[in-house]
């Protein structure tokens, strides 16, 4: 199964957002800034087009899939920019 770019960056920021709301319960109120950061980033990326997790989940891929022999040609495959609209 492909993912596309879009869809990871969501269950990361999914996965974050509801870390830290747990975190805010369980342990300090102070977790809630780190939501507030994430939902900044997600208003950002809507005028923007680009979110800086981005950048990491790109360097991630790119620098995994080196090593194992794959193109650039099957690397952009694996996932595309969240600029692009369906």
């Amino acid at each position: 199964m492909n993912i596309t770019i879009d869809r990871l960056i969501l269950e990361i920021a999914s996965t974050f957002i509801l870390a830290s709301v747990a975190l805010s319960h369980f342990h300090s109120p102070y977790w809630l800034f780190f939501t507030v950061f994430v939902g900044l980033n997600f208003l950002k990326a809507s005028f923007s087009h680009w979110y800086p997790m981005v950048t990491v989940v790109w360097a991630c891929f790119f620098n995994c899939s080196e090593t194992s022999g794959n193109t650039n040609s099957q690397k952009e495959s694996l996932v595309r920019p969240i600029a692009q609209s369906d």
